[in-house]
């Protein structure tokens, strides 16, 4: 009731306002009943950047993505010509990477487990990313598996125990190796460097 009481108020200042300018809003000219603002109230404004808009899209969907791997243009469309696997059997790693590729317009896939990459068929990727260690076949086990192929498919191995890559090395294997927690701006130029073009 109160706040009928408050806006009829409001209604008859301004009809009065109107009558003392002669029946007329005094900055348009346009004549003014003293219910065009009852009627058609100002839209609240919201100042909502791209940035916010993406985390809202992506919370609604469930995403858990890193912030540093978030709201990134698509920089360059050659990204959208090459495809790349993400294996790694936490769930976190996998989605924060996917995310961070995607934003470069990179085409993925992830899975958990290398058997679950090559019973999917490794050769339909231009390079796999895979974690050091994981149940059943290892990161190195997979590159092994994929060097033997006809098509051979770059793998980048990712891992938090680099010691643990160090005898593959002093047996003369030779790969790229990037510690986690990742660096987003060398595993992207370490998929420049296997797949040959820029896409950063």
């Amino acid at each position: 009731m109160r706040t009928r009481i408050e806006r009829d108020n409001r209604q008859a200042a301004s009809r009065e306002r109107n009558a003392q300018n002669g029946g007329s809003d005094a900055r348009t000219g346009r004549q003014d009943d003293g219910g065009d603002r009852a009627r058609h109230p100002p839209r609240p404004y919201t100042s909502i950047g791209w940035a916010t808009t993406c985390w809202i899209v992506l919370a609604l969907n469930g995403v858990k993505l890193q912030s540093e791997f978030v709201c990134f243009p698509e920089r360059n469309p050659l990204g959208a010509n090459i495809a790349i696997a993400i294996v790694d059997d936490d769930e976190l790693v996998r989605t924060s990477i996917a995310g961070l590729l995607r934003s470069f317009g990179i085409r993925t896939a992830a899975f958990e487990s290398a058997d679950a990459l090559l019973l999917a068929g490794a050769n339909r990727f231009d390079c796999v990313v895979s974690d050091l260690q994981m149940p059943g076949t290892s990161g190195l086990e997979l590159r092994r598996i994929l060097n033997d192929q006809a098509d051979v498919v770059p793998v980048i191995i990712m891992t938090a125990f680099p010691e643990r890559a160090s005898d593959a090395r002093r047996h003369g294997e030779h790969f790229l190796l990037i510690e986690k927690p990742i660096d987003s701006g060398q595993l992207i130029a370490y998929i420049e460097d296997v797949v040959g073009c820029r896409i950063g």
